[in-house]
């Protein structure tokens, strides 16, 4: 783990772990404190009780969830004065935190940030898988946005991407 990451984590188990729990959205880059125990769906949404929440699942090798990247700003100049919080969850494989890193950083991703562990990636591959493969195994494809109420209700498991822009807020607005 670099010095760099590990001064920001310590940051954010410090101090902003109350703008996690107020839901604030942050701008900068947030990630949740203890990311790493955080096994299931329901322990992350909780994190965020009473906010909208807009998930981002992905991973650094995608080349789709890359590009849609790019329509972040949109994204967050909507949500800005908006009861709607933007949590990235990449799903890379174990080790892979330094990519991770350097993708947050480079694309400027600020929000709120999880690098799920196996356990997490289980519990979200079946609450939001795409397909079954032959085998059996659920699959979930990449990007998938999925959009939650202040209960903490998936209210769109398969919500437009923010290279759709005016879809994907009115889909939001819906939710407010």
């Amino acid at each position: 783990m670099s010095k760099a990451f590990l001064t920001l984590s310590i940051l954010c188990m410090l101090g902003l772990n109350l703008m996690a729990q107020s839901g604030a959205n942050p701008g900068k880059v947030v990630v949740l404190e203890n990311y790493e125990n955080i096994n299931t769906y329901k322990s992350l949404v909780n994190r965020f009780k009473g906010k909208v929440i807009l998930l981002d699942l992905w991973g650094t090798w995608c080349g789709p969830c890359k590009r849609e990247f790019q329509f972040k700003d949109g994204l967050k100049k909507y949500i800005k004065d908006k009861d709607i919080v933007l949590v990235y969850v990449n799903i890379d494989r174990p080790n892979g935190e330094a990519r991770w890193e350097k993708m947050i950083n480079s694309a400027n991703l600020t929000g709120y940030h999880v690098y799920a562990n196996q356990d997490l990636i289980s519990d979200l591959r079946k609450r939001f898988y795409k397909r079954v493969n032959p085998d059996g195994r659920k699959v979930m494809g990449l990007p998938t946005y999925v959009i939650i109420d202040r209960n903490g209700k998936v209210v769109n498991k398969n919500a437009p991407r923010p290279s759709s822009q005016q879809k994907l807020y009115s889909t939001l607005h819906q939710v407010l």
